[in-house]
């Protein structure tokens, strides 16, 4: 009988152990995710494609030649935000498209790595001084399109 109650308290105890154990991996395991979804958040959950943002803007009728180019030159500026990929911009080429947005004159178009870095450039100075100089040169709010760049699929 003395045998059966000490094999039943290394049993209990055995048991215990290997419960805290398993316990002590699950709290692990629940760290580990926890980090991973914040990676995920922080990589903007798409680390193979880009977010591409788009602007067009409506420019002031009167506009000189001089006002348009200081405004480009403005736009310019934008290079110097890290988080800014692949800046590109330029003045609308008519050829002859019954689609094309006509009451647009400028465009540009950038991507992002994250839409944390997105957001970083939404708060960024250059940005913000573009915002504010660009009311001297837009007859209107600029209208923006973003999307996913799509990863190819075989």
């Amino acid at each position: 009988m003395r045998n059966v109650l000490l094999l039943l308290a290394i049993l209990v105890l055995t048991s215990c152990s290997s419960s805290l154990k398993l316990k002590q991996q699950l709290n692990e395991t629940t760290l580990e995710l926890a980090q991973a979804k914040r990676d995920l958040i922080e990589l903007g959950h798409r680390s193979d494609n880009m977010l591409i943002h788009t602007v067009y803007f409506k420019l002031k009728p009167d506009l000189s030649d001089q006002q348009h180019e200081a405004f480009l030159q403005e736009i310019a500026k934008l290079h110097q935000i890290k988080q800014v990929k692949g800046l590109i911009y330029g003045s609308f080429a008519e050829l002859g498209d019954s689609r094309a947005m006509l009451e647009f004159q400028l465009a540009m178009q950038m991507g992002f790595e994250s839409e944390k870095a997105y957001r970083e450039y939404q708060a960024h100075a250059i940005h913000l001084a573009l915002k504010e100089a660009a009311k001297s040169y837009l007859a209107g709010p600029p209208v923006t399109h973003d999307f996913w760049t799509e990863t190819k699929r075989n």
